[in-house]
């Protein structure tokens, strides 16, 4: 519960795209045997886990949240950082510790379809359509996209991306 409308805001903004991230990487481990839906449906929920340590120190530091626009400088730049270490501390597995640290790499080429590509992939496919810059990245460019063996011919993979997203309302 957050003392700050500003803050408030965010979290359930991060809470949401985490749980459609979470159904939307469920939906795409399902097809792939060594991607464990439960695993998957885990790393969506924690991509941004480093963000809400932030959130908890702005809401202390009121200098911060007088300037939304640099709060969410802070959180692009370190969220990715304090997510990883956050995960370590508490002992989660290489493949989902990694997460919130690389998920944003878009150039990252995995040595076999993983967690993070599954994430990566629906983040961006979660942005397509607004004002977001990853609405800009083309899924098909993605190693990730070509990790995961995904085509978007037939207009099969939107609808089942789409389909997970809106099961989650």
């Amino acid at each position: 519960h957050a003392k700050s409308p500003v803050v408030e805001r965010k979290m359930r903004e991060i809470w949401q795209q985490s749980l459609q991230v979470a159904g939307i990487s469920y939906a795409l481990s399902s097809r792939r045997a060594h991607l464990r839906p439960d695993q998957a449906t885990l790393a969506g929920l924690i991509h941004l886990i480093g963000v809400l340590p932030i959130l908890t120190y702005a809401e202390d530091h009121n200098e911060l949240l007088s300037d939304e626009v640099s709060l969410n400088h802070v959180i692009e730049q370190i969220h990715p950082v304090i997510g990883e270490r956050l995960l370590r501390s508490w002992d989660f597995p290489e493949p989902l510790a990694l997460v919130p640290a690389r998920f944003q790499d878009f150039t990252r080429v995995s040595q076999r379809a993983d967690y993070i590509d599954l994430v990566q992939v629906a983040t961006v496919h979660l942005h397509q359509g607004t004002a977001h810059p990853y609405s800009q990245i083309e899924l098909s460019s993605l190693p990730a996209f070509h990790q995961l063996g995904l085509n978007l011919s037939g207009g099969h993979l939107g609808a089942e991306m789409d389909e997970a997203k809106l099961m989650l309302y």
